[in-house]
């Protein structure tokens, strides 16, 4: 299996996950990568894997001073360098859809998650998960590459991870969410992460316009440069915005451009990659509470 650099590197592409077996082998690669990830997980996210956490302090402010299975106008904020964003009108459609992300992102939600790839017809499949934010509270059921399944539990911030075909979990550290990087076997990786998309659709500098009744169009692209890797990933979809104004269903395509550094300990060292993956993020069941059950039989990773 590739490394989590890699997998970072070439979301969207293929990955091979030959002769696994669904037993407790399934546990230790996913410990293991599980370890390797927590050192650059972060680091990917905010150099421009998707997620955009520096630039929160150049979108414009919501929400300011006046305003079960296995298991809401302010001013605008100064700009790196003393150049600022145009000011986002109340009725614009950032900040309708920014309103909307808000009433999404705080309370406990079902997520379904649609992968493809543009590069490989036969890559991709479906995962489901639900998340309460207030209780650190959820689980995530993924397919394995080539069969079997993937599951994540996660009580009052407690990480448990299992797989089909065996009874015994893994209780793991954690940062106190679930691991959307191993979706579909890290053939999604952090496109799939709805707090991270969710960053991204508010980035200053992401381009969004209103096509319909709660329908908007999204263009975003964000340079980057870490300790593995240089390159821009752009984001090209469409959202909709349900009844109860909050997130419904988000569907975009993914393009990383990415060029490894030499030295860096992969393969791919020193090339250039370009991956494409197409994905639908729909939400649901919101505000419905998560009942997630203890595993019974669990080894503590240590």
């Amino acid at each position: 299996m590739t490394s989590d650099i890699e997998e970072q590197l070439t979301i969207g592409m293929r990955q091979e996950v030959a002769g696994l077996a669904l037993d407790t082998d399934v546990l230790d690669t996913a410990t293991r990568r599980h370890g390797r990830r927590i050192s650059v997980q972060r680091a990917s996210y905010a150099a421009g894997v998707v997620g955009l956490a520096g630039a929160l302090a150049a979108v414009v402010a919501i929400g300011g001073p006046g305003a079960s299975t296995p298991e809401g106008s302010a001013p605008v904020a100064s700009a790196p360098g003393g150049n600022r964003p145009p000011v986002a009108s109340a009725d614009s459609p950032q900040l309708q859809l920014a309103s909307a992300i808000t009433a999404s992102e705080t309370v406990s939600y079902r997520l379904k998650i649609t992968a493809g790839s543009k590069d490989d017809p036969d890559a991709g499949g479906i995962a489901e998960a639900a998340w309460d934010p207030a209780r650190s509270t959820g689980w995530l059921t993924t397919a394995i590459p080539g069969g079997g399944a993937y599951y994540q539990r996660m009580i009052n911030g407690t990480f448990y991870v299992g797989s089909s075909g065996s009874r015994t979990w893994k209780q793991e550290p954690n940062n106190g969410y679930l691991e959307y990087g191993d979706v579909l076997g890290g053939a999604a990786g952090a496109s799939a992460d709805p707090k991270e998309l969710f960053a991204a659709l508010r980035e200053a500098h992401a381009k969004i316009t209103r096509t319909g009744d709660g329908r908007y169009h999204f263009e975003s692209t964000r340079a980057y440069d870490d300790e593995h890797s240089t390159g821009t990933r752009t984001l090209v979809g469409d959202v909709t915005v349900g009844a109860d104004g909050r997130i419904a269903k988000v569907t975009y395509l993914s393009t990383n451009k990415a060029r490894v550094k030499p030295g860096v300990k992969s393969p791919k060292s020193g090339l250039t990659i370009e991956s494409h993956q197409r994905l639908t993020l729909e939400l649901s069941d919101y505000g419905v509470p998560v009942r997630v059950q203890k595993p019974t039989k669990v080894i503590v990773a240590r």
